[in-house]
């Protein structure tokens, strides 16, 4: 499979080729770096428990009559264990789809291997540019969405059936975070705000957000969180309830909450709360396109409670999300870029979470 699909265009004439300036390359879409949504934990390369230490409490007694001291309190620690699962793909380049298409990628024509050898060229080094963000949304979706358990809707799973068995493949390395905060919410029911939304029987329905549903979310999340939740604790959010929730402090002239709206990404602050709410747009792209049933999306409403801390990334190394290899075959006469890459994600305190879905 060709990397650049070219079978949406019609035949371009040798002059269209050569006019570079129809050649309109897409922005890439900025969302906040895994660096700045999670905790990213290097040589995590095979299965290895994460010891998760508690805290001493319930110490000090009244004096006691005898002179001897009483003894008391303990440090309770559980632990959690690194699975982590390797992701790997290559992508295969070749001349001739591009030279035909963009002639200002055209190479100087030496030898054949010069010719083909695309190595240090526009084209490849583009291709590596584009490689090395979609690295970095595909460790970021894993680490969200993936679900060992993942099928698609025809086989009674939840993965969009027109994305087949690479649909599925692309989402069942790891249980993701939302699996992990959906069995946290399941066996701890004060940690759930429910959204209903959520649950109607069409997309149209479901997408049609009451007024107040994120004002309302947000403030059973905030209000219904326990001790556990750190105070550097910030709301990851999907853009619908993002935008709800902009709507709504707009309509109602709401002084108290100041508005940041950034070139990449959105976030608001909460004054009398003192927590930010940072829009997830990536989840609204995921669940459009991985979790579509045909009639309803699986949960496109949903927000989490809890710190960068406390989501945790394990990967090999610390630049694990930007190593690839490329070469070029002489055999077949295309350039060749793999990319490879082992992670896991994983909640590290159950109890230091708030969820809403």
């Amino acid at each position: 499979m060709a990397v650049f699909n070219i079978g949406a265009m019609s035949a371009r004439t040798p002059e269209e080729a050569n006019e570079v300036s129809e050649l309109i390359f897409k922005q890439i879409r900025e969302d906040k770096t895994i660096q700045e949504l999670y905790s990213l934990v290097p040589n995590v390369s095979f299965d290895k428990r994460i010891p998760i230490i508690g805290l001493l409490s319930d110490i000090m007694q009244t004096k006691s009559a005898d002179c001897s001291f009483p003894e008391g309190g303990e440090v309770v620690v559980t632990e959690k264990t690194w699975t982590p699962k390797t992701l790997q793909q290559e992508q295969k380049l070749c001349k001739d789809t591009t030279e035909s298409n963009f002639a200002f990628w055209q190479s100087r024509n030496a030898n054949l291997v010069e010719k083909y050898d695309l190595t240090n060229s526009g084209e490849l080094n583009y291709l590596i540019f584009l490689i090395e963000d979609a690295v970095k949304k595909a460790v970021v979706r894993v680490a969200d969405f993936a679900d060992t358990s993942a099928a698609l809707v025809s086989g009674g799973g939840k993965i969009t059936t027109a994305l087949g068995a690479a649909g599925v493949a692309r989402m069942d390395a790891i249980d993701g975070f939302w699996v992990q905060l959906m069995a946290i919410a399941a066996a701890n029911a004060e940690q759930l705000v429910t959204i209903s939304e959520n649950s109607q029987a069409s997309k149209s329905l479901q997408l049609a957000l009451a007024a107040d549903t994120a004002k309302l979310t947000f403030e059973g999340m905030i209000l219904g969180a326990s001790e556990d939740v750190p105070n550097d604790a910030v709301i990851m959010c999907t853009r619908t309830l993002f935008n709800n929730y902009f709507k709504w402090l707009t309509d109602n002239s709401f002084d108290t909450a100041t508005a940041v709206e950034g070139m990449d990404f959105r976030s608001i602050t909460l004054a009398q709360y003192g927590v930010t709410i940072i829009e997830r747009k990536d989840w609204d792209r995921n669940i459009k396109s991985y979790f579509d049933n045909g009639t309803t999306y699986d949960l496109p409403h949903r927000a989490v409670l809890t710190s960068r801390d406390n989501m945790l990334i394990g990967t090999e190394s610390d630049t694990a999300l930007s190593s690839f290899t490329s070469h070029y075959s002489e055999d077949t006469m295309k350039n060749i870029v793999r990319e490879e890459i082992k992670i896991d994600a994983k909640v590290a305190v159950d109890e230091a979470v708030m969820v809403a879905y």
